[in-house]
Order: C-alpha cells, then sequence, then structure tokens
C-alpha cells in the first residue's frame, strides 16, 4: 500500500485552493464535478447559485435531464447535500416536487422508516431554502456499461 498516493479529493482539493474566493459549502460539489471530468467521460454540467427561491425554474432542465440521460443529480447549499433522483413537474400548474435522497442516511433498509421519516420522499418548494443558494452536478451517463 502506497500511503504517498493523494486521492482525486485531495489532487483536486489542492487545485481548489488556487482559486480566489473558494466558499467551502460548494467546494465539495465542485470537486465532485472534478472528479467526474477526470474519471468519466462526458460533458458533466455543473451549475453554480441556484437561489432557494428559485427552484422551481430547475424543473425543465431536471426533467430533460433525467429523460436524456437518467443519472441523479447532486446538489449542494445551506450546508446539506441531497441527490435528486426524480422530478414532478406539471408546467400547466406550475408545480414541482423532487424526489430527494439524503445520502447522510445510515441504518436498515427499512423503507417505512426511509419514507416515514423523510430520508427518500418527494419534497415541494418548500423543502428548500429561499434564502440559501444551492449548487446542481449533473452527471453525464459514463459509457463504462
Amino acid at each position: 500500500q502506497n500511503n504517498n498516493k493523494t486521492t482525486p479529493k485531495q489532487q483536486h482539493g489542492q487545485k481548489l485552493q488556487q482559486i480566489d474566493g473558494l466558499h467551502s459549502p460548494w467546494s465539495t460539489l465542485l470537486i465532485k464535478w472534478l472528479v467526474c471530468q477526470d474519471d468519466f467521460e462526458g460533458d458533466h454540467r455543473f451549475e453554480i447559485g441556484v437561489s432557494g427561491a428559485s427552484m422551481s425554474s430547475t424543473a425543465r432542465r431536471l426533467a430533460s435531464h433525467f429523460d436524456e440521460v437518467g443519472t441523479p443529480v447532486m446538489i449542494g447549499g445551506n450546508n446539506l447535500a441531497h441527490t435528486i433522483l426524480g422530478v414532478d413537474w406539471n408546467s400547466q400548474l406550475g408545480t414541482v416536487r423532487w424526489l430527494i435522497l439524503d445520502p447522510h442516511y445510515i441504518g436498515a433498509e427499512d423503507l417505512t422508516t426511509i419514507h416515514g421519516r423523510g430520508w427518500c420522499n418527494w419534497k415541494d418548494e418548500t423543502f428548500w431554502n429561499k434564502f440559501a443558494t444551492y449548487n446542481l452536478l449533473f452527471p453525464a451517463r459514463p459509457d463504462v456499461f
């Protein structure tokens, strides 16, 4: 085992330290984007600075992403990180719900607990802090499969 080997997070973290004004609330998601860019071919999109108040505006992009690419979307902001697995968007009514997976869950694979306590569930716009800023990572589908 080579203890001198740096991890992708360390390698990219060193690069990011050189960026002026880097703020930690979005640096972790940016590191994930850089790792995706380096390790997986494809065009991985990264959106910075979506306000919680305007999260509904992401519905069309998310629906298109899930239809065309199908990969989960990582989102970070407000000192939180989540995974968006789907979007329920009614353009006629202007309503949006997001299927959110909280990646911090540790416990048994008990769907009653997971759904009942909101670890994976549909969330409406009240889920997002309207004063927070969020960053989204839209990974491309890996070519390795």
